[in-house]
C-alpha cells in the first residue's frame, strides 16, 4: 500500500475499490477471491461469496481528524453452513519506511501495580517484530503509535475482549497487523457477527503528533454533555455499606463547607437481602461480594431505598453515582439461582483477603434474555434510585463455550451483547454517564471510551496504606498520549497536595476519610481533617480542569522511580492559557530542574504558581524553572498568553 500521511475522500474511494488494508482466508483461498462487490453506499461496501458468506464493512472517515474507521461483519446468507474463516486481520497494513527502522510506542494497561499506564517505547531493525496481545486492558491498552521516523499511523482496536496488534520491520517497510487471535469458524446459515472497529490515523513528520488522536478522541469519542462537551465529574467516593442516615450527614458536611463536588459517589455494599452491615469496608471481613447479583437496595441500612441519598446529592448540586458488577452473581443469589441457564460457574474461593469461600457464576452476554435482564433490571434501579451516573465494575463479558470448529463465535457475540446492554441502559435513561471499571481500567478501548468515561483507572489503588501516588502520575503521563479524561485514581490524600495532584484528570474520586482497610473506619471526616486545604484542592482543580481537554506535551521522561521527577503540560490553544503540573518524588534530590513549555515562540506568557502565588513572565523559547522544596512535592502552575 502507498504511503499514508493524509486520509481523503479519494483515498477512500481508492480503497473501496482496491480494497481495505485487512486480510483474511475464506475456504482456504485469500480474500478477496471469490467474493463480488455488492452495491454500496456511502459508508459501507460489502462483498458476496456464490455460497452466500457475505463480508462487509461499515466505514467512516472523519474530514476534520483525518481518521478512517470501519467494523467488519460476517454473515452466511446461503442455506447450509458456511465455509471456515480464518487468519483475520481486521487491520494489515504496510507502510513505506525509509529510515530503515521503526520505533512502536504503546502503553501498558492496567494490573494493578504502581507502572499501570505506562508509556512504552520499542524500536524494530529489519528483521524485527513485536506483539501485544492481552485480554481488554489488562496488559496493554489497544492503541499504538508506528513511528517510521519520517511520520507514522496510530492504530486503534474497538473490542472489550482478546485482541492483538502487531508490527514486522521489513527492509524499507513496516507491516502491522491487528483483529481477535484465534479466530477460526463457520457460520449457521442466518448467523452475523462482527469483529473488532479498527482507527487508523496517518501523520506526517513532527513532534506531540498525538495531539491528533487526542482532538479525534474529544471530537467524536468521549461521551458530550447538553453542552456539547465531554463530562467528567469530580465525586466525593463513600462506601455503600454505610447507614442512609451516614450519607445524608456526609452530603450535608460538603454542602455546609462549600466543598465542591460533581458527584456523589457509593460503592459496593449497598444492595443484597436485608441485613446489617459494617458501614467501613474491612478488607478482612466484608460481604458485598458474597451479595452480588442480587440487585435489589437493602433495606435494613436503606429503609427509604437509596431516593432519599440521591434527593439530597441533587439539592447540594451533585449528581449521584451507583456502583454495580452486573456480570457477576453468587451461585445462592440472584440471576444465577432463578436461571442458571443465563451463565456458568467460573470461580470457586475467597474475594480479596475474606476468607469465606463461595461459588461465582458470570452471565453469557451472547443471550438475549439475558441480556434483556440486566439492562431491565439494572436500568429500572438507577431511574427508580435517582442515579445519574452508572459504576459498571465487573470484567471482560463472557459468551458460551465455542463450539467444535467455530472459534471464537462465543466471544463475538458476547462483546456485541455487551454494546448492546450498555447501549440499552443509556436509552433506558437519558442522560446517564457510565463509569467503566473493571477492577480499574481493564476495559480501555475505542467502543468502551465511546460509551463511557473511566473514573477509578487503577486498583493499585485499593490498598490506601500501602499505595504510592507515583501509580497516577505514571498513568496520567502515558494515557495522555492517546485519549484525554482517562481519571485517576489515587489513595486516600491525607492533607497532601502531592497525592491529590498525582492522580488529576478530567474528574476525580476523592475521599474525605479511610473508607477501606483493615481496622474499624469513620463515616465521617476524621478529627485531623482539614477542610480548609480540601477546599483549596477543590478550587483548584475545577479551575483547571478544561485544561484536560487540551493539547498534551510531556516535558520530562517518566517511569516509576522515587529517585526521579516529572512534568507536563496541557495547553488550550483556543484560551490562550495552559497549566503545568510537575512533581518531585520521596527521593529525588533534584529540587530546582529546568523544562521547556511549549509556547508560541516570541510570545509573552504569565505563569502563575498555585501555592506561593509568584507571577513570572515568560518569553516563547525560553524555559521555565521548577521549583519545588519539598519531596515529594508538587507544583501547580497556570500561564495565560499576554501578547
Amino acid at each position: 500500500m502507498k504511503k499514508i500521511t493524509k486520509i481523503t475522500e479519494e483515498t477512500i474511494s481508492q480503497m473501496i475499490e482496491g480494497g481495505f488494508p485487512l486480510s483474511f482466508a475464506y475456504g482456504g483461498r485469500p480474500f478477496p477471491e471469490g467474493f463480488a462487490k455488492k452495491p454500496k453506499d456511502s459508508h459501507s461496501v460489502a462483498f458476496a461469496h456464490p455460497d452466500g458468506l457475505t463480508f462487509s464493512l461499515q466505514f467512516q472517515y472523519y474530514a476534520d481528524t483525518g481518521a478512517l474507521e470501519w467494523t467488519g461483519w460476517f454473515e452466511n446468507a446461503g442455506g447450509q453452513n458456511s465455509a471456515m474463516v480464518k487468519d483475520i486481520n481486521i487491520l494489515d497494513i504496510t507502510l513505506p519506511c525509509p529510515t530503515g527502522s521503526s520505533t512502536i510506542h504503546s502503553n501498558r494497561g492496567s494490573s494493578g501495580q504502581i507502572n499501570d499506564f505506562e508509556y512504552v517505547s520499542q524500536t524494530l531493525a529489519p528483521g524485527q517484530e513485536m506483539l501485544l496481545q492481552t485480554a481488554g486492558s489488562g496488559e496493554y491498552i489497544p492503541f499504538v503509535d508506528a513511528d517510521t521516523g519520517d511520520g507514522g499511523l496510530f492504530v486503534g482496536l474497538g473490542w472489550t475482549g482478546n485482541w492483538f496488534i502487531g508490527a514486522k520491520q521489513r527492509e524499507g517497510e513496516i507491516r502491522v497487523r491487528a483483529g481477535m487471535p484465534g479466530a477460526d469458524f463457520y457460520l449457521y446459515p442466518g448467523e452475523r457477527v462482527r469483529t473488532p472497529r479498527v482507527l487508523i490515523l496517518p501523520y506526517g513528520a513532527g513532534a506531540h503528533s498525538h495531539n491528533l488522536l487526542r482532538r479525534h478522541m474529544i471530537a467524536h469519542h468521549l461521551p458530550k454533555g447538553e453542552d456539547g462537551m465531554p463530562q467528567v465529574p469530580v465525586c466525593l467516593m463513600t462506601w455503600g455499606g454505610m447507614k442512609t442516615q451516614n450519607h445524608l450527614k456526609l452530603i450535608k458536611y460538603a454542602e455546609d463547607n462549600g466543598l465542591k463536588y460533581d458527584c456523589y459517589w457509593i460503592d459496593a455494599g449497598w444492595f443484597g437481602p436485608d441485613h446489617d452491615t459494617d458501614e467501613y469496608q474491612n478488607f478482612l471481613d466484608e460481604d458485598w461480594a458474597y451479595n452480588q447479583g442480587e440487585w435489589r437496595v437493602n433495606r435494613t441500612i436503606h429503609p427509604g431505598g437509596l431516593l432519599p441519598v440521591s434527593d439530597a446529592a441533587h439539592r447540594a448540586g451533585m449528581k449521584m453515582l451507583l456502583w454495580c458488577g452486573a456480570f457477576s452473581c453468587a451461585v445462592d443469589r440472584g440471576w444465577y439461582k432463578e436461571h442458571p441457564e443465563w451463565g456458568r460457574q467460573t470461580y470457586t474461593g475467597p474475594i480479596g483477603l475474606n476468607p469465606k469461600v463461595a461459588s461465582f457464576a458470570s452471565i453469557y452476554m451472547d443471550d438475549p434474555a439475558a441480556v434483556e435482564f440486566l439492562a431491565e433490571t439494572v436500568g429500572s434501579l438507577l431511574k427508580d434510585n435517582g442515579a445519574d451516573y452508572y459504576r459498571e465494575d465487573t470484567g471482560l463479558p463472557m459468551g458460551h463455550p465455542d463450539e467444535e470448529g467455530r472459534r471464537g463465535i462465543g466471544e463475538m457475540k458476547a462483546v456485541e451483547g455487551f454494546y448492546r446492554y450498555w447501549d440499552g441502559l443509556l436509552r433506558k435513561n437519558p442522560g446517564m454517564i457510565i463509569d467503566n471499571c473493571g477492577g480499574g481500567g481493564r476495559r480501555l478501548d475505542l467502543e468502551t471510551l465511546s460509551r463511557s468515561y473511566c473514573f477509578w483507572r487503577s486498583d493499585y489503588n485499593c490498598f490506601p496504606d500501602t499505595a504510592d501516588p507515583i501509580n497516577g502520575q505514571v498513568g496520567s503521563y502515558g494515557l495522555h498520549h492517546w485519549s484525554p479524561l482517562v481519571t485517576g485514581a489515587i489513595p486516600y490524600p491525607k492533607n497532601s497536595s502531592y497525592t491529590f495532584r498525582s492522580g488529576l484528570g478530567g474528574g476525580k474520586p476523592v475521599t474525605m476519610f479511610k473508607f477501606g482497610g483493615f481496622g474499624s473506619g469513620e463515616t465521617a471526616p476524621p478529627d485531623d481533617f482539614d477542610v480548609e486545604w480540601h477546599r483549596e484542592m477543590l478550587d483548584q482543580f475545577q479551575k483547571t480542569k478544561q485544561y484536560q481537554l487540551g493539547d498534551y506535551y510531556p516535558l520530562t521522561g517518566c517511569d516509576a522511580k522515587t529517585d526521579s521527577y516529572m512534568a507536563y503540560q496541557l495547553d488550550r490553544p483556543d484560551l490562550k492559557s495552559g497549566i503545568i503540573l510537575a512533581f518531585r518524588r520521596q527521593e529525588c534530590e533534584t529540587g530546582r530542574f529546568d523544562i521547556s513549555p511549549v509556547l508560541e515562540p516570541g510570545a509573552v506568557y504569565l505563569f502563575t504558581d498555585f501555592d506561593t502565588k509568584k507571577e513570572t513572565t515568560v518569553t516563547g523559547g525560553e524555559g521555565y524553572e521548577c521549583v519545588i522544596p519539598e519531596k515529594p512535592g508538587s507544583l501547580l502552575v497556570h500561564y495565560t498568553k499576554l501578547c
